[in-house]
């Protein structure tokens, strides 16, 4: 769809990395100093009309072939920032417009992007079929690694993003 992506989510090896990319978010929350994909802009939420063509767009380009895609990446790096009911709005649209049956989601997702998530966006999600995989950044819990690679985070954050993330995993199936 003309969209540039400049990394995908690890957990996106077990489909070859064959996923239909649908950008709900540009920019990134914290640009950490150790990143080497980052982007320059500020962290900014697509509109949903502009979810809507590129839906459109990507049911055009992949035509016949649509059939052959079960993922879908929804980007770019924090998707999760984008809020929960664009991200569930716009994963429901894209898995029904471009037919994806048993589909697996992959996103980003930052520490504070999952902490302000509400409960419902994981119970929607859970209800959607297939599979969501959410690759949170936390990259680690000592000070002295934090500070040397510029993660804006402090250690109790992250340790509450964590177990957020377990309770999570522990909560829904999918």
């Amino acid at each position: 769809s003309g969209e540039r992506i400049s990394v995908l989510p690890p957990d996106t090896r077990p489909v070859d990395y064959e996923v239909i990319p649908l950008m709900v978010a540009d920019g990134c929350r914290y640009h950490c100093g150790f990143c080497c994909v980052k982007s320059p802009q500020p962290f900014r939420t697509r509109s949903w009309s502009d979810i809507q063509s590129q839906i459109q767009r990507l049911k055009a380009f992949y035509g016949p072939n649509l059939s052959s895609y079960k993922a879908l990446f929804l980007g770019n790096h924090d998707a999760l920032g984008a809020g929960g009911d664009l991200l569930y709005r716009a994963a429901a649209e894209a898995i029904e417009g471009l037919a994806l049956d048993d589909p697996q989601l992959f996103l980003f997702s930052s520490a504070d992007s999952l902490l302000e998530c509400r409960e419902s966006l994981f119970q929607d999600l859970d209800q959607l079929g297939g599979r969501t995989y959410i690759n949170l950044g936390l990259e680690s819990v000592d000070p002295p690694t934090l500070a040397s690679i510029k993660k804006p985070l402090t250690v109790p954050r992250i340790m509450e993003a964590f177990e957020r993330m377990l309770q999570i995993n522990r909560d829904y199936d999918n």
